[in-house]
């Protein structure tokens, strides 16, 4: 697994991504190796039909609390206390960018464990915004 992960993380670096989404890419890694999530399947990170190497995941029912706090650490600022409330836009627009997402209107599902956040690439320019509805609520 280490060797699976500098993998990714190597190709991560290689193609600039810094910051949020190698912030996440390493959640993601830690999450499986505690028993949080289960990957669907994981290939080379050179792929383009992945998140360096994540087909998708699941996320272990169990855990969801555990693992759902651990990616909204990748906003909270620790000098302010940790404490502020991280809109879920801001959370599912992250995995929007990475195109890890579950099924159209899936988002509390997929974070439960009940559904699978999957590797979706965009062909369609025109449904970008195809799951924004399911966020109105938060507004």
């Amino acid at each position: 697994m280490k060797l699976i992960f500098e993998q990714q993380l190597a190709e991560c670096r290689s193609q600039g991504r810094r910051n949020q989404k190698q912030g996440f890419l390493m959640r993601l890694h830690i999450s499986m190796v505690e028993g949080w999530v289960e990957p669907l399947e994981i290939v080379d990170p050179k792929d383009k039909a992945s998140f360096f190497g994540w087909k998708g995941f699941t996320v272990i029912p169990r855990h969801s609390e555990n693992f759902k706090k651990r990616i909204l650490q990748l906003f909270l600022d620790e000098k302010a206390g940790g404490n502020a409330k991280v809109p879920k836009q801001t959370v599912h627009n992250m995995f929007r960018n990475t195109k890890l997402i579950p099924k159209r209107g899936g988002w509390d599902l997929a974070f439960k464990g009940e559904t699978s956040f999957k590797f979706k690439k965009r062909t369609n320019p025109s449904r970008e915004n195809e799951s924004n509805t399911d966020d109105q609520d938060d507004k």
